[in-house]
Parts: C-alpha cells; sequence; structure tokens
C-alpha cells in the first residue's frame, strides 16, 4: 500500500523479531517495502532515498534529492513539538568517505520545517561496516549494539528522544 499521509504503529502481527509488544506500542513507520515489488508504490520513493550519493546517473540524483526533501516533510507532518530528535547511526562512520548524508540532509529540511524540535546526534558508530543490504549475514542485537556507542551529553530539557531510522529491517 503506498504512503497516504498516515503513519501506522506496528502491531503483534508485524514480523519484527528484535521487538518486544513494549516496544511495538512507540515504534511507528510510514512506507514499508514490497520484496518483488518492483519500483510500484513506496518501493519507487524509497529506492531513490536509498540511491548512493555518488550515483553517476544525475538523473538518480534527482530523484534522490526528491526523496530526501519528500521524506522530511512526511517526516514534519508528526508533529512532534519539544523533543529531541536524532537518527540511527548509520553503517559507516562521519569520516568514512563512502558515508552517505542522507538523513543528515532530510533532518536539515526536517528542522527548517519543525523548528521547535531539537536535533541531537548522541550516537555514533565505533567502526565503519558493509551495510547490511550488501551483506551475506545479519548482525545479531548483542553484535549491532556493540559498535553503537553514546558519545554526547546528557538530555534534560524534554521528556523524550525520537529516533529515526531509514529503514528497519525485518526477521
Amino acid at each position: 500500500m503506498p504512503y497516504d499521509g498516515r503513519w501506522l504503529r506496528f502491531t503483534e502481527d508485524d514480523n519484527y523479531v528484535y521487538l518486544s509488544s513494549d516496544d511495538l506500542t512507540s515504534c511507528y513507520y510510514a512506507r514499508e517495502w514490497l520484496s518483488g515489488g518492483g519500483f510500484e508504490g513506496d518501493n519507487q520513493p524509497i529506492f531513490n532515498f536509498k540511491a548512493g550519493k555518488n550515483n553517476p546517473n544525475p538523473y538518480r540524483l534527482k530523484y534522490r534529492q526528491q526523496a530526501i526533501r519528500q521524506f522530511a516533510i512526511e517526516l514534519a507532518q508528526l508533529n512532534l513539538g519539544n523533543t529531541y530528535i536524532t537518527t540511527v547511526p548509520s553503517s559507516k562512520t562521519r569520516d568514512d568517505p563512502d558515508y552517505d548524508d542522507r538523513m543528515d540532509k532530510m533532518i536539515e529540511i526536517f528542522l527548517s520545517i519543525n523548528t521547535n524540535i531539537e536535533y541531537i546526534t548522541p550516537l555514533q558508530c565505533r567502526c565503519s561496516r558493509p551495510p547490511l543490504h550488501l551483506s551475506t549475514s545479519r548482525l545479531t542485537p548483542p553484535l549491532i549494539k556493540a559498535n553503537i556507542e553514546w558519545c554526547e551529553g546528557t538530555y534534560t530539557r524534554y521528556p523524550s528522544i525520537v529516533l529515526i531510522d531509514d529503514v528497519l529491517t525485518t526477521g
């Protein structure tokens, strides 16, 4: 089902084996990738968003920028007032030449729309690793956690931190 402007809450029926039922009450998603679905529905904008920043095709980069902007606007529709927002670290460290800044660009546009949000960057990955979609094996949650560190501050001004990820992988 293509994105229709509604954010959906995960349910017990969703196949997210690493989330507890308590986690599900506070996890939302806007789009779903349909494996084998080609470029129909949500697959096209997700594909465009995930297009590499070094793609030599100027049309792919144009559509990537459009998807970044589109997703920022959709995120802004949540009206997340008086909260912190941060992103899940990517598979690359920020100083890695292959680091992709699409989430940074999306958050920059989002913050220009929602000015009552404080963006923080307390999480970083310790070392670069291959992205999950290019790996032959999945990392377990303990291995993923071991590569993420809290590197900045204490946050007491707002009651919550909203964690944004571009893709949540099932299974």
